[in-house]
């Protein structure tokens, strides 16, 4: 069966089993949520954030690889399959280090999401909602 959609959320896909691996440009958001649903990353940057994002994803997070050395025509980054092969096997090779670290993320950040200062408001609203109180 095939599906042609116009839009999916992309936590979707990542989310589902058949996806081992996230391929992408290391931006913040990415970077969460590739641990969010527990998948290893790998990332070729590009501009601003994911500079850093890189370092702290190879070496202080050890949750993804950083492909190098690509070439660049000026405006695109070209990558063949013999240059990004040997960093995918580097990371299914340390599978379980690399998902261990990711999944100890996951719950910081589901524990971060508990803690949100919309789950204190959405507390407030609902006493609101239980009194009955009227708002001005």
């Amino acid at each position: 069966m095939h599906l042609v959609l116009d839009w999916v959320p992309q936590r979707f896909i990542l989310s589902h089993r058949a996806v081992k691996l996230f391929i992408s440009h290391g931006g913040w958001n990415r970077v969460l949520e590739s641990m969010s649903v527990e998948k290893p990353m790998l990332i070729l940057p590009m501009f601003g954030d994911q500079f850093l994002n890189r370092h702290r994803i190879e070496h202080e997070f050890g949750t993804g690889r950083v492909i190098r050395n690509t070439k660049s025509n000026g405006h695109q980054h070209l990558i063949t399959t013999d240059e990004i092969n040997p960093y995918i096997q580097q990371i299914f090779d340390l599978k379980m280090a690399v998902i261990e670290k990711v999944q100890q993320f996951q719950t910081i950040i589901h524990h971060a999401r508990e803690n949100t200062f919309q789950k204190h408001v959405n507390e407030i609203i609902n006493i609101i909602n239980l009194k009955g109180a009227n708002v001005i």
